[in-house]
């Protein structure tokens, strides 16, 4: 995924998301945020996946980040490398 502009999220960002599928990879997920990426509350996970140790890649870029709350994540389980870039 790749936003030009700023993000702010509320919410629930969700970009892989696995809850039940035992066995499966989630395969590699990029997150690019050019401008700033702001969470003040919600929930921020960019590999969810709660079934398998088949995790994928993560690679984020953000331009700024701006977190105050919520909850933010780059992987739920163990699997490879994970690279986040400010």
């Amino acid at each position: 995924m790749h936003v030009t502009d700023n993000v702010t999220n509320i919410g629930n960002v969700k970009i892989i998301n696995n809850s039940g599928v035992s066995g499966v990879s989630n395969g590699d997920a990029t997150f690019i945020v050019d401008s700033t990426y702001s969470q003040s509350t919600g929930d921020t996970r960019i590999i969810y996946n709660v079934s398998t140790t088949n995790s994928g890649l993560f690679t984020a870029t953000v331009g700024n980040i701006n977190l105050t709350g919520g909850i933010f994540m780059v992987r739920q389980v163990a699997g490879l490398q994970a690279v986040f870039v400010l």
